[in-house]
């Protein structure tokens, strides 16, 4: 495999972490029969459309 000298973010970084811990919960999900195959899908198509939201600090909403 090649290696890759990529400095990776801290926010790069967060955002694979995340996506990978939301499609392992959207497949177990789906392998418990919790979701159809068509929500799975669904689901992962969002989770690959995913992009790193900023975070705001003290903003009240």
């Amino acid at each position: 495999m090649p290696e890759t000298n990529k400095n990776w973010t801290a926010s790069e970084k967060q955002n694979v972490i995340d996506k990978l811990w939301l499609n392992y919960f959207n497949d177990t999900l789906f392998a418990k029969g919790l979701i159809s195959e068509t929500d799975r899908n669904r689901m992962r198509n969002r989770i690959s459309a995913r992009t790193p939201q900023a975070k705001h600090r003290g903003v009240a909403r």
